[in-house]
């Protein structure tokens, strides 16, 4: 019978060490995803530093812009009310900041008379400006469109007061151009660009001016300014990864948007999520090789090489070698050796059971040459005597007992002298008895035989006495049919075998020739005893002038004998 491979001992046992280090892995994994998370949020706060690093110097600038701011406001009350003068005065402050295009105090009426750039500029009609002049704390600002220079620009201002009362803001402006800063080339830790951008991802400024194609998509933009964090993805163009990350400048609205190379050093940091993923794994086929190597070194090659010999001896009779392979344990070496006796007595019993069989069988040959060699001697004699005698009585009853003893003689060279399994072909002894009883009679008798035989196996024990039970029976039947006239003399034979029962059925005409008593009482003697013998029924019935005997019995097993094992 052919095995499906994972009904083998190798896949059983790769099954349960897989099952039996699940555990194992999922500890490893369940802590590699720790791991994974806590080295992201480090790497994205990392990241982040990064991203504000490399806009130190914007922080530097509004930074100086508050202090710019701080300073005026404490000088406010000392400025000259005259707005020419007042103006002037901030020009020269404005001289050692270039950095800063405008300063400007915005009273609370929103007429603005003393700046940098000169008076007389009105954002009264702006309702954040006049919001801003009331408010008391630090705003910066997005103006797109700078009141004094017409370009995007950061408002920084603080309050100022005059004695004691708050009276406006001062103003600093701040070009957003010059906070993204212009310089070229790559910027510091694999920066490609730097973007400033609003609150509503307006893009404002760039510091390298690099191609719009290396920019973040609108989807990649919007998820970055709601979650706030970082992310790998597609640049526009999607010709190549990028790192995006965002920062917001000190208290601005002003959001700076880095664009970092992945080849980068945290980039590398980033890709190098992927190999704690694979750990868990790798310790878990690790483990599982060296398990299923230390088993099969073991226990499964001695296994294997103990069928293997137990299959060499099974199928070729082949004992197993005495070659020890490595260090096998004391148990295996154990059933080794207990395998190697076991297999060696086996075939020497095998040996003296082959000649005991093989001297049974002479036996048996010699005793089945003397038996047919006595049948013969009794033929002999019977014919001796039946030529001896005068009385033609008696010569037919010595004629009779001669067909008896050859059928017989025919009969055991037919059983014995077959190589079955112990079964025989009854339904060809059937029909051997039928032959030699037409063929002991008068060959002037002619006689119509009809028969129906169905193919039916017995084992000698039945089929010996239904061969000779049938032979009387047609010797019987042939000697009242030799007293029928030519055209009635027709002899039906049947012979099955249906649901585990046979049946023999002989059916002839009723003739008015009877049998000597003596030779009727010896047929109607041995009917009976071959009857019991089979364990059958014999009925004889008559019927419109027809004879018919039938002979029924069950099939049987070989009988039983004592020494059968």
């Amino acid at each position: 019978m052919t095995r499906r491979w994972y009904e083998s001992t190798t896949a059983r046992m790769l099954l349960l060490l897989s099952l039996a280090l699940l555990p194992l892995g999922y500890f490893a994994v369940s802590q590699t995803e720790r791991l994974e998370r806590e080295l992201g949020a480090s790497y994205s706060a990392a990241l982040r530093g990064f991203t504000k690093e490399a806009a130190a110097e914007q922080r530097i600038v509004i930074g100086r812009a508050l202090s710019v701011a701080n300073a005026v406001g404490a000088l406010a009350e000392t400025l000259p009310e005259d707005p020419a003068t007042c103006s002037q005065r901030l020009a020269d402050a404005l001289e050692g900041a270039p950095q800063f295009t405008a300063i400007a105090l915005l009273p609370q009426s929103g007429l603005i008379t003393c700046s940098s750039e000169g008076g007389g500029i009105d954002v009264s009609d702006a309702p954040a400006s006049r919001q801003a002049a009331q408010d008391t704390g630090t705003i910066i600002t997005i103006s797109r469109n700078g009141p004094v220079s017409g370009v995007p620009v950061l408002l920084v201002s603080r309050p100022y007061t005059i004695e004691g009362a708050h009276a406006g803001r001062v103003v600093v402006s701040i070009p957003i151009e010059f906070i993204a800063g212009v310089a070229t080339g790559p910027g510091p830790h694999g920066l490609v660009d730097l973007l400033i951008l609003d609150t509503e991802g307006r893009l404002l400024a760039s510091r390298n001016a690099v191609s719009v194609d290396e920019y973040p998509s609108d989807t990649t933009r919007d998820s970055l300014l709601t979650d706030g964090d970082l992310l790998m993805a597609q640049n526009r163009a999607g010709s190549a990864e990028r790192l995006y990350s965002t920062a917001r400048i000190a208290e601005s609205p002003l959001i700076l948007l880095g664009i970092w190379e992945t080849t980068a050093g945290q980039g590398a940091l980033l890709s190098s999520f992927e190999m704690p993923r694979l750990i868990p794994w790798m310790t878990w086929i690790v483990t599982l090789i060296v398990a299923f190597w230390s088993i099969h070194l073991l226990v499964l090659r001695h296994v294997s090489k103990l069928r293997s010999d137990m299959r060499k001896f099974e199928v070729e009779r082949i004992l197993p070698n005495n070659r020890i392979i490595g260090d096998i344990p004391s148990e295996f070496e154990d059933l080794r050796r207990n395998f190697a006796s076991m297999a060696d007595s086996s075939l020497r019993e095998e040996a003296r059971l082959e000649n005991l069989l093989r001297e049974q069988n002479i036996l048996i040959k010699e005793v089945h040459h003397r038996v047919k060699n006595n049948l013969q001697l009794i033929i002999s004699m019977i014919n001796l005597q039946q030529r001896a005698t005068e009385s033609e009585d008696v010569r037919a009853e010595l004629g009779q007992l001669q067909n008896r003893v050859m059928g017989l003689a025919s009969l055991h060279g037919n059983i014995y002298g077959s190589d079955s399994d112990g079964q025989i072909d009854a339904t060809r002894l059937v029909s051997d008895a039928l032959t030699s009883a037409l063929g002991d009679v008068d060959p002037d008798l002619l006689v119509e035989t009809r028969t129906d035989f169905a193919p039916v196996q017995l084992y000698a024990d039945q089929a010996v006495p239904l061969a000779m039970l049938a032979s009387e029976l047609f010797s019987e039947a042939l000697y009242k049919l030799a007293g029928k006239p030519v055209d009635d003399r027709t002899l039906i034979v049947a012979f099955s075998a249906i649901d585990g029962r046979c049946t023999l059925t002989i059916d002839h005409p009723e003739s008015p020739r009877v049998m000597t008593p003596a030779r009727a009482k010896v047929s109607s003697f041995l009917i009976r005893a071959f009857a019991l013998e089979l364990g059958a029924t014999h009925d004889t019935a008559t019927q419109d002038g027809r004879c018919v005997h039938k002979v029924a019995f069950a099939l049987g097993d070989a009988l039983k004998q004592g020494h059968d094992f």
